[in-house]
């Protein structure tokens, strides 16, 4: 849900922090806005420059936790 959110942000020029416990989940995060965004660009809707373009406004951060 949150990687959801932080793609229709990103697509409305917001600059995103993606936040996440682990790496592995943060990951797993950005390739889903990817995917999204890369089927977007397989139906003509977004060009890859557009994609690559909201893929730079999302930024990923760790939640440290003690």
């Amino acid at each position: 849900m949150g990687a959801g959110i932080a793609q229709v942000s990103a697509e409305r020029d917001f600059r995103v922090i993606l936040k996440d416990r682990d790496s592995k989940a943060l990951s797993r995060g950005e390739q889903q806005i990817y995917g999204n965004l890369s089927t977007k660009v397989k139906k003509r809707s977004l060009t890859t420059f557009e994609r690559d373009s909201i893929m730079s406004r999302v930024i990923g951060a760790l939640v440290l936790q003690p």
